[in-house]
């Protein structure tokens, strides 16, 4: 029995803990960190940072000596060369060998050092291209999330548009049975009325289009449950364009993808420095231990330290006694590589000049969306401006053809009219607000500022 309780009370607590993840609202802010955590993109994106930065520290390890151990072993039958008298002998000798052996570039015509500093360069290319993809996607998700809101106040608006026509219905037919409105304002009150609940059911459809378009880009079931806050926005109105064109291009300027192409266009001055480098010599540092064990060593070896003037063969002695220690400077000097070295210098010179052009290009077409983005904030705002004096002057319109239409001095065709207009009116100074709203969160962006609402 204390089982069966104990089971239905995690039950419980189990669908309390969904339920109210279920409700869980979400903010602007909420959903941008969670794309952030769950975009492949982002995902993919943080993993080339994490590969850079492990070849840059590849290549700076790079600079420091090795040190590697060998050993072997063999086994000869038959004719070969006994590895103490050098005399070929007839007989199974089985032997084994060892070596530890470190070496070191001391210099390669600056090639490390320009190979590091590549690489640094294309670590920090990478954490710009990361910050440049968080950034879209923000970007992204804030109008998803604008689009959500829009949708949200246009069903608004069609359920109040729909609850004017059932009064306006329940008034018309009340003056049709007592004989004061012919039968055909009653009809056009019921076409009316069908013609609202349409609009609305397509307003609902639209907000569940744009909350499926949220959860698909948050990477969320489409069955899942969501609420997104909704945050109290100035009229926008109030949000005149206080930069200029110029202001905006040069702050623009520090954003990650112009940074991620200077970086490029680094790293290319360093390939130069890398491909130059194999035309100086190099030196290297070698030093190395080796030792030896054959089954051919005689029984004794000599020993000027022993009081017999030898020591009896045994494994250690033996490893001991063939033990051999080298240390050499190797310099290589380049003469003639079949124009390898020539080759690669003037390819690194033509990457070096595209990355100089990548980044031109990416300022001309930052400069050309900045330029759009700023006249299309402006066209948005003008658009915002005549439609709210529209709806001003429609409003008035419609309240008086109400009152005329209650007292019976104007028909229902001409109501409807004005009504239909006057809802329309109201759905078009949504969708200006939002997009003026958007625009100017577009020039926000290109300033560096935090998408916020």
């Amino acid at each position: 029995m204390k089982t069966i309780r104990l089971l239905v009370l995690l039950l419980t607590l189990a669908s309390t803990a969904m339920a109210q993840e279920s409700s869980k609202v979400w903010t602007l802010q909420d959903c941008i960190d969670y794309a952030w955590k769950n975009n492949i993109q982002v995902r993919q994106t943080e993993l080339t940072v994490l590969t850079n930065q492990q070849i840059l520290k590849q290549v700076q390890w790079a600079r420091v000596p090795n040190l590697n151990f060998s050993a072997s072993g063999r086994n000869n039958v038959g004719r070969s060369i006994d590895p103490f008298t050098n005399v070929i002998r007839d007989q199974d000798i089985t032997s084994q060998s060892y070596g530890l052996n470190s070496n070191v570039t001391i210099f390669n015509g600056m090639g490390q050092y320009n190979t590091v500093k590549q690489n640094e360069a294309l670590l920090d290319k990478s954490i710009h291209d990361l910050e440049n993809q968080k950034n879209t996607t923000a970007l992204s998700i804030a109008n998803q999330y604008l689009n959500i809101l829009l949708a949200q106040e246009q069903v608004k608006n069609g359920q109040l548009s729909l609850t004017t026509s059932k009064l306006q219905l329940e008034r018309t037919e009340k003056q049709v049975n007592a004989g004061a409105f012919p039968m055909q304002n009653l009809l056009q009150a019921k076409q009316q009325l069908a013609n609202d609940e349409v609009n609305l059911i397509t307003a609902e459809n639209s907000l569940d289009l744009a909350k499926l378009v949220l959860k698909q880009a948050l990477q969320l079931p489409a069955s899942e449950s969501m609420e997104i806050e909704v945050p109290v926005l100035s009229d926008p109105s109030e949000m005149i364009l206080a930069v200029t064109l110029e202001e905006v291009f040069q702050s623009a300027l520090s954003l990650p993808e112009v940074k991620s192409a200077e970086e490029q266009v680094k790293s290319s001055e360093y390939g130069l420095g890398v491909a130059r480098s194999s035309w100086y010599p190099s030196l290297q540092l070698q030093a190395g231990l080796n030792t030896n064990w054959s089954s051919a060593a005689p029984d004794q070896f000599p020993d000027p330290d022993s009081p017999t003037g030898f020591k009896e063969n045994t494994y250690w002695n033996q490893l001991d006694f063939n033990r051999a220690r080298f240390i050499g400077l190797q310099l290589t000097v380049p003469i003639f590589n079949r124009f390898q070295v020539s080759t690669g210098v003037k390819r690194a010179k033509i990457t070096l000049q595209n990355s100089e052009y990548g980044l031109a290009s990416v300022k001309n077409q930052l400069r050309q969306n900045i330029e759009q983005a700023y006249y299309n904030a402006r066209a948005a705002s003008k658009t915002y401006q005549a439609t709210k004096q529209q709806l001003n002057a429609l409003e008035e319109s419609f309240r008086n053809v109400e009152q005329r239409f209650n007292l019976g001095a104007t028909n229902s065709v001409e109501y409807n009219q004005i009504k239909n207009d006057f809802n329309r009116s109201q759905n078009d100074l949504v969708r200006t607000k939002y997009d003026f709203i958007f625009k100017l969160k577009v020039l926000d962006f290109y300033q560096g500022k935090p998408l916020q609402l």
